[in-house]
């Protein structure tokens, strides 16, 4: 496994833990996408069938339900 550099280390020890509803994401918080976190590239929204989304670096859409729900995130 290779060593991170200095200034990764650093930017992760920056990041808190926060517990935010879904439609609170910003574009630039990590978000859990199954087994991994992933930087999302836009705030949330709704589509048009009402379903909380976020555009995620290297994955696509991530969709969460309908519903403003509470949601763990690292900003």
């Amino acid at each position: 496994m290779p060593r991170k550099k200095k200034t990764e280390v650093q930017e992760e020890a920056v990041k808190q833990d926060l517990r935010i509803k879904t439609l609170d994401i910003k574009s630039g918080d990590w978000i859990k996408t199954g087994k991994d976190w992933r930087e999302a590239v836009s705030d949330a929204y709704r589509d048009n069938d009402g379903i909380i989304c976020v555009e995620v670096e290297n994955y696509g859409v991530y969709k969460y339900s309908s519903t403003n729900q509470n949601t763990k995130i690292k900003r």
